[in-house]
Parts: C-alpha cells; sequence; structure tokens
C-alpha cells in the first residue's frame, strides 16, 4: 500500500495550524489602579467624627488590563459598599 505523503503533510499542517490559532494571547497583565483624592470637605487625615456624621471620600480608579466589574468597601469587616458595575476608565 502507498502511503500519499502530500496529502498526510497537508492535513498534518492545517491541523497545527488550528490548534496554534485558537490560543489566547497572554499579554502582561496590568492591576487596577485605586487612588484616594482630597478635595474641599473631604477627610484629610485622621479624624474623629460623631455616629451618623457624614464624611467624604473621594477615590478615583483606573482600570488596568480589563475593565473594573466588582468594587466594595470595608470597614471594620463590614461591608459599607457593594457595587458590580463594568465600566472602562
Amino acid at each position: 500500500m502507498k502511503i500519499n505523503t502530500h496529502h498526510f503533510l497537508v492535513v498534518f499542517v492545517i491541523v497545527f495550524a488550528l490548534f496554534n490559532s485558537c490560543k489566547k494571547e497572554d499579554g502582561e497583565q496590568i492591576p487596577p489602579s485605586l487612588t484616594v483624592t482630597f478635595s474641599d470637605g473631604s477627610v484629610l487625615s485622621d479624624t474623629a467624627s460623631e455616629a451618623g456624621q457624614s464624611i467624604v471620600i473621594n477615590v478615583s480608579a483606573t482600570a488596568g488590563s480589563e475593565n473594573i466589574t466588582y468594587f466594595s468597601l470595608i470597614s471594620n469587616g463590614e461591608h459599607v459598599l457593594d457595587s458590580g458595575l463594568n465600566a472602562e476608565s
């Protein structure tokens, strides 16, 4: 029985190309950046406040490689803010 190497080679190249073309590209993953910013009326340092008094905290978030999809603020082990989103920075 004669082996037709030309057809075997073509099939091998096609299968090889399919397996290599379906991989996700692994680029450098850049983490998100969170920055606390200050404006008039915001807390600048250790500040005592009474129960029920409002304080202002400004947070600026910049997405890295992926969109920011979840943000939570935890104070003394308790979730104060729990927000789901999908936004580019």
